[in-house]
């Protein structure tokens, strides 16, 4: 059940947040930089906000690197509906000198909450970092989209003197802007308000003459009975009156689409409507307004091209950022509605004003919005996007436009899959989105951000043992990398971002043989370099070249079997020989030069796996053995090799494991490789895929036992520290970036990072940057990883036209698609991660495929299902369910050579179909004989006869509605349509007949629902809204489900799956999570290599946006509870309004659920505001509580969901 173990336990909690943003984007906004100290890292950056439907992100821009990095700053959720969103500059007061004033970007903003919103970026000093800040609001109207009603049009003077706001039927309002603001209070003075007949399209403010700043005047563009009317309103703020002109008729029959007042000429603007472009002028004394149509840009095709949208460079002196010159000629921007991209000059002619265009880009993609986001190294930046595809930042030069940067849209997401395609232990999400000829199959898989610096791919690497890279000083200009081979050892040289191989010139080191370790001793600017048979010291002399190093040290062991292990810290040389001797070697400096000192050694019995050393375990060096032992021994003078502790892998492994698959051998429990990082953690990665986690106190004397364990992959794991020893790598089939704050068991952070298999790694600071040299697929790459998540991480694996279904078939591990193309369903089969296509089926012309479901016959044996849309038969136009075997194969007659990859081709055999009444909306696998489809509002029981093996009709239900989804749990199947929302069947297997058991008995449009168990089921509606219902007693006469839970997204979600995306690397020996439940117990009969994770339920919307629910523990979800209240209490929204409104839920149905959304937002207050939720918080939980208690408990939530 979804109550916790007994059905008396409280209410159940579910944890829900939205951990991927829509993306629809609705405005890219430029931002002026600011000046506090705060912001100092990013004044040299582009700045921009993106504005969404539901959300602001601050983002910055690096142009200066190639590619381009773009990177979220800071994203909030408004909690409501923007309807649009424009910038202004104010002057603030600056405190605490009266007379200081800074200007400054403030954001105004329309939303469906009835306010007027000024929002003001803060760039706090404490680690909140930045944030969206509301300033001041102004109440409007009642909350709401009533689009009469409601304003949704918003507009600026250039010079941030007034505010306009219009909506459709009722009229503008103006507002004036005072000049200088105070520290948090703006003082906005409501001047009057239009009333207009007819239907307001747009409004746009003029440019005034440069010596008149006391008029400001703006233009309106409306319809009334079919024609577009044109009216200019001026005020004049010394009178304080407002004049209206004529309104004059430009066109009948069609929409406006943009408009735009010219800078260079006062009072001029352009509107733009679906058949032509118009220019007008306002005479001086705003007495009359002369428009009329200019040519368009291009050759008049036959199917027009729609302009969509204009800007203009020099028009942009109303934004904060980019600032062009006065004199510059004005330059215009249009972009038709197929993404053509046209740079146009206002000129004089014989006959008057006049456009000239320049044909810069074709984005071959349908263009909704463009924007001039800013101006840097004599480029300029025109961010180009649409509703339904991806956009572009594109590069403008004098002559021609590059794209810089993808705005990658998935929208609208119809369908999605989580399977675990690259088995490494967790899900990727894999989507069927876009629209016609946009449509892809895209992935989201999780992880931490990989900044890619450098990446030299020409270069040789082959079967690399080892590299190593080695640094005179932190200011030196080129850093060494030391590679390793199986006879070889290669010197390459990295400046000036050139990678050089210069081993020919690097005669004082061992290159003549593999290399089992090199480190820089940086106090004597020394390289020591161990080989399997000698150790060399070589002098680095300062501002030298690879050729001017000499060899001052060279040491032969006298052990026989030669070295075959050895590390180095500072001036410590620890060495493993054969047989297990151990020695301690010590650079020393005398008259006669450097020379290497044998200080101990020691005979442990057995091979040596592992020896690591390291500053931040001082005076001890820690080994791994073939036995499975980790021994830490002293390599202080006073106690030279002594033994300081010992542990056995062995007893760590002993208890069983929540991943218990296939039992571990003794041989794989070897240690491959030691870490050590702050807070007294040693990190242990062993041959079988797992790293053992141990603390020590200060002393290293004791360790708390048991190690925790982690799955990190299947292959041996190489720990690989970072430059400055805070964190490290885990490399194995998956790459993990392992991090700890304390000596804590639960601060110890192990996150997968979404990149390629990486074989080898090295520290390396480069280029003012801390990060790791990588080695991956016979390339070279110099890459940082992040410490935040890249929360859309979305790469597109292959396009599909019209991709509405998608399916990941378990036993071939491939995507099923289902597409259209000219109009008829082809279902495709693709390679989940190259996109690459092995065949495709075509329906019947104009059938379309509506449902796609795995049938698993046996537990070793499932079909294909696919049901359609539109099929024509004999008797109508229905749908139809064909069942297929999807195999592997290879070619018949072909010779296998053993030097080439086995070629796989797929085949579908079509096992049966049957013809239904009406189009298949949804199917599911039921008890391993039956599938269940839905067709219209009938219910169908399908089966594979067993005579004549057709696939038949055994029986059907008939409902009073159609039915959209279907899912199903053990005996019970749920259904779920819009007269009673959900109902639940119950089938008896003995007598084979279905039996109604609960429904909802709601008038709701249910979208997709899903059963969790015999007792649970969740569903969403066509309106926004999740509910969680129970079956509740069984013995009761009542046939309605209870409700358990109710929460509204705000946006229209369409599918739930199970999984889990989250890329924390879990423990394997942790048991059960005391914060969050699994949705699902895990099948014990299906063996896994990876630790068990708790299923997650995920949500996609139509914009794009991905939401986690989890089920929290009963204890654990009563404290986020309380935590909610008070945040409701305190907080408002960014754009006013209030939680409740928007989430639409009385104060019954809030009860079990935590609003993600709301809880992030504390993650983001300053200290004060903290310490005051805390204090409510204690009072109303009556026990003590932290700041970082709250905290703590809000990120563990988010890290099991994401």
């Amino acid at each position: 059940m979804l109550a916790d173990e007994s059905p008396s336990s409280p209410t159940p909690h579910v944890y829900i947040k939205r951990v991927i943003n829509g993306s629809v984007v609705k405005r890219v906004l430029p931002w002026m930089p600011s000046r506090t100290s705060a912001a100092e890292e990013l004044r040299s950056l582009l700045q921009v906000v993106v504005v969404k439907n539901d959300s602001l992100e601050f983002c910055t821009w690096d142009t200066e690197k190639d590619p381009a990095v773009w990177q979220t700053v800071a994203e909030q959720f408004v909690f409501g509906q923007v309807k649009d969103v424009k910038v202004i500059t104010v002057k603030v007061q600056q405190e605490p000198t009266p007379t200081r004033w800074e200007e400054q970007c403030w954001l105004v903003a329309l939303s469906d909450s009835g306010f007027l919103s000024f929002v003001h970026l803060e760039h706090a000093s404490n680690a909140t970092g930045i944030r969206f800040t509301p300033m001041e609001q102004i109440a409007l109207g009642d909350p709401g989209l009533d689009c009469d009603k409601l304003d949704h049009m918003l507009a600026v003077d250039p010079f941030s003197r007034a505010i306009a706001v219009a909506s459709y039927r009722s009229g503008v309002r103006l507002w004036l802007l005072p000049s200088y603001q105070k520290p948090l209070l703006v003082s906005v003075e409501e001047l009057c308000q239009c009333a207009e007949e007819g239907v307001v399209w747009l409004i746009e403010f003029l440019f005034p003459a440069d010596d008149d700043a006391s008029n400001i005047s703006f233009i309106l563009v409306k319809s009334v009975g079919g024609a577009v009317h044109v009216v200019v309103y001026h005020y004049r703020t010394k009178e304080r009156e407002l004049h209206r002109c004529n309104a004059q008729i430009i066109a009948h029959d069609t929409i406006p689409l943009s408009a735009l007042g010219l800078s260079q000429v006062p009072g001029a603007f352009i509107i733009t409507t679906d058949g032509a472009i118009h220019y007008g002028q306002v005479d001086v004394n705003f007495n009359w307004v002369q428009i009329v149509e200019l040519p368009q840009p291009g050759e008049r095709q036959a199917s027009e091209q729609r302009l969509s949208t204009i800007a203009s460079m020099t028009g942009t002196r109303s934004s904060p950022w980019p600032r062009s010159p006065s004199d510059r000629p004005e330059t215009i921007y249009l972009a038709t509605e197929l993404g053509v991209l046209y740079r146009a000059q206002l000129i004089e002619t014989a006959g008057g004003r006049s456009l000239s265009y320049t044909l810069l880009y074709d984005a071959q993609r349908r263009v909704s919005q463009i924007s001039l986001v800013g101006i840097a190294n004599g480029f300029e930046y025109l961010a180009v996007y649409g509703d339904m595809c991806d956009g572009e930042i594109l590069r403008i030069s004098s002559d021609e436009a590059s794209n810089d940067f993808a705005l990658m849209n998935w929208s609208p997401i119809l369908d999605f899959a989580l399977a675990d395609v690259y088995r490494d232990g967790r899900d990727t999400m894999l989507l069927a989105c876009g629209a016609k000829s946009h449509s892809t199959v895209r992935e989201i898989r999780n992880g931490l951000i990989v900044d890619s610096y450098a990446s030299v791919k020409e270069t040789v690497i082959g079967e690399v043992d080892g590299i190593w890279s080695v640094r005179a000083t932190e200011i030196e200009e080129q850093s060494i990398i030391i590679t390793s081979f199986s006879v070889e050892t290669k010197i390459l040289r990295l400046a000036d971002g050139v990678l050089e191989d210069v081993t020919d010139m690097a005669h004082a080191c061992i290159t003549d043989s593999a290399t089992i370790c090199a480190k820089m001793n940086i106090a004597d600017r020394c390289i020591i370099q161990i080989a399997p048979h000698a150790v060399a010291v070589i002098l680095w002399p300062e501002n030298s070249c690879v050729s001017e190093w000499t060899r001052i040290a060279y040491w032969i062991p006298s052990v026989p079997g030669g070295i075959t292990r050895g590390d180095v810290c500072g001036r410590s040389v620890i060495l493993a020989c054969g047989g297990g001797t151990i020695l301690h070697l010590r650079t020393e400096a005398h008259a006669g030069g450097v020379s290497l000192v044998e200080i101990a050694s020691k005979q442990l019995g057995t091979e040596v796996s592992s020896v690591h050393c390291s500053n931040a375990t001082p005076g001890a060096v820690i080994l791994g053995t073939y036995d499975g032992t980790i021994v830490m021994i002293s390599i202080l003078n006073t106690k030279p090799l002594d033994l300081i502790w010992q542990a056995d892998l062995h007893d760590s492994f002993s208890a069983p494991r929540a991943n218990a698959g296939e039992p571990q051998s003794e041989e794989s429990l070897i240690p491959h490789s030691f870490v050590t990082i702050p807070g007294g953690v040693v990190l242990a990665g062993l041959r079988n895929g797992e790293l053992a986690v141990y603390h020590f106190d200060k002393t290293l004397s004791n360790s708390r036992v048991p190690p925790s364990i982690f799955r990190v992959g299947v292959e041996p794991v190489t720990l690989v520290s970072s430059y400055d020893g805070e964190c490290c790598l885990a490399l194995s089939d998956q790459l993990c970036r392992i991090s700890s704050s304390s000596a804590k068991v639960d601060d110890v952070s192990v996150l997968a990072v979404e990149t390629a298999k990486v074989s080898h790694a090295a520290p390396l600071y480069a280029v003012g940057i801390m990060g790791f040299l990588t080695i991956s697929k016979a390339s070279m790459s110099f890459v940082a990883i992040g410490s935040q998540k890249n929360s859309q991480k979305v790469r597109t694996t292959c396009a599909v036209q019209h991709a509405r279904r998608i399916l990941c078939d378990s036993e071939t591990r491939k995507l099923i698609v289902a597409g259209e193309k000219a109009g008829t369903g082809e279902l495709s089969v693709v390679h989940p991660v190259t996109g690459k296509c092995y065949m495709t089926l075509t329906c019947d012309p104009g059938e379309k495929i509506r449902a796609l479901a795995e049938w698993q016959v046996k537990p070793t044996k499932r079909y294909v299902c696919v049901g359609t849309h539109n099929y024509r038969s004999a008797t109508g136009i229905g749908g139809r369910v064909l069942v297929y075997n999807l195999k592997a194969y290879e070619r018949k007659g072909e010779e296998r050579r053993e030097d080439l990859k086995r070629v796989v081709t797929y085949k579908m055999k079509l096992l049966g179909e049957v013809t239904l009444d009406s189009g298949v909306n949804a199917m599911e696998s039921f008890l391993g004989s039956y599938l269940l489809a839905v067709a219209g509002n009938v219910f169908y029981q399908l089966k594979i006869d067993a005579g004549t093996r057709k696939l038949v009709i055994r029986t059907h239900l008939s409902m009073r509605w159609t039915i959209q989804s279907l899912s199903t749990f053990g005996t019970r199947a749920c259904l779920g349509g819009g007269k009673e929302g959900c109902i639940i069947y119950t089938y008896d297997v003995a007598r084979k007949t279905w039996e109604f058991y609960k429904s909802e008995r709601i008038n709701r449009a249910v979208a997709d629902c899903l059963m969790i168990d015999e007792q649970t089921c969740i569903s969403v509606d066509k309106s926004g809204g999740l509910v969680g219902h129970t079956t509740g007693d069984p013995s009761t006469l009542e046939r309605i489900l209870d409700s358990l839970f109710a929460y509204n997204f705000g946006e229209i979600v369409t599918r739930l799956r199970l999984g889990n995306l989250s890329s924390r690397v879990r423990p394997s020996s942790s048991g059960s999570s005391l914060t969050v439940r699994s949705w699902r117990d895990v099948d014990p009969l299906v063996p896994s290599l990876y630790p068990p994770v708790p299923l997650i339920l995920y949500a996609t919307s139509l914009l794009g946006s991905v939401y986690a629910i989890v089920k929290l523990s009963s204890p654990f979800g009563s404290k986020l509870g309380v935590v909610q209240d008070v945040l409701r209490q305190k907080m408002k929204p960014i754009l006013g309004g209030d939680w409740s409104r928007f989430r639409n839920q009385s104060t019954a149905q809030r009860c079990g659920a935590i609003d993600g959304e709301l809880m992030a937002w504390f993650l983001k207050l300053g200290e004060n505001e903290e310490l005051e939720i805390v204090k409510e918080v204690e009072k109303a939980m009556g026990e003590p509580i932290s700041v970082e208690d709250v905290q703590k408990w809000i990120r563990d939530v988010e890290t099991a969901c994401w």
